[in-house]
């Protein structure tokens, strides 16, 4: 079962999978998040955190670091933007929290 709170607040991005097909899945965007400040050393190596459900129909199961990617805009009303997927932040049996960049 999806968390609510996804389906409630979190915005369609584009999900694609390393050597698989793109996918449309709900997404909770931190877009800049404080931990990824540009220049200083020891700061987050993404630009934006997203929270996506760990789910075989709503989400990702597998997640591959480095390889994935994920479309959105970076800026709300913006036009959509590829990052690739940097650092699993958090996993848990409901959710992925993943640096992307």
């Amino acid at each position: 079962m999806v968390n609510t709170f996804l389906v409630d607040f979190g915005e369609a991005i584009t999900y694609t999978p390393y050597k698989n097909s793109p996918i449309q899945i709900l997404a909770i965007i931190n877009r800049n998040p404080a931990s990824a400040i540009p220049g200083f050393s020891g700061s987050a190596t993404y630009s934006h955190e997203i929270l996506i459900a760990n789910d075989a129909t709503a989400g990702m199961q597998v997640v591959n670091s480095g390889k994935d990617t994920v479309t959105f805009a970076s800026k709300i009303g913006g036009a959509p933007e590829k990052f690739i997927v940097k650092d699993i932040i958090e996993q848990d049996q409901g959710a992925w929290k993943l640096g992307v960049g």
